[in-house]
């Protein structure tokens, strides 16, 4: 079992988990402009500060029920629209079709509509190049990115850092599950 956290150590989880920015966690949370950065890398190398940080971000993920597939499909709505469904356009500009007539998925990848006329005007959507990345990363196509705080790790410390986080919500994951059951409820997921 981990050593107990010191209470800077608890506001420094609770700021990270805000942005998932370590180095402003670490201002937020009192350490000094010329330590933060290098305090954000000691901090979460710590098994109680790296525990705290996976259950909190379990802890979310179940409150707002989001899960990979919910993501993942949020993703591919953005990755796999296509404007053409959205609006026609020709030599007289661009005309937006009804609303009526815009799919789900298609309406959740639109970011921006102007009208200047009846239908007339512009349309702008989601940067579908990221959302397939990301896809391509999930299902194994690219290459994965470091972790977002791994500034100063090695691949070696990356691949444990991921591993421990992984684990632990898997570990919370599975208590929670285990506490459904044992009460009747039903397995919400």
């Amino acid at each position: 079992m981990p050593p107990p956290m010191t209470p800077k150590n608890r506001l420094f989880v609770h700021e990270y988990l805000i942005d998932l920015n370590a180095t402003q966690a670490a201002l937020r949370a009192g350490y000094r402009k010329t330590y933060a950065r290098r305090a954000s890398v000691t901090l979460l190398r710590k098994p109680a500060i790296a525990a705290a940080i996976a259950d909190g971000m379990a802890a979310r993920a179940r409150r707002l029920e989001i899960n990979g597939d919910r993501v993942m499909k949020e993703f591919a709505k953005i990755a796999f629209a296509n404007i053409g469904r959205v609006a026609v356009w020709g030599k007289d500009g661009v005309e937006l079709r009804e609303h009526t007539e815009i799919s789900e998925e298609d309406a959740a990848a639109i970011v921006e509509l102007s009208l200047d006329g009846k239908h007339r005007g512009r349309v702008r959507l989601h940067d579908k190049r990221a959302a397939l990345e990301v896809l391509g990363r999930h299902v194994g196509i690219f290459k994965p990115r470091s972790l977002p705080f791994a500034g100063d790790y090695s691949n070696a410390q990356q691949r444990r850092a991921r591993a421990l986080i992984k684990q632990r919500v898997a570990e919370v994951l599975a208590e929670d599950a285990a506490k459904t059951t044992e009460k009747g409820e039903p397995e919400k997921r």
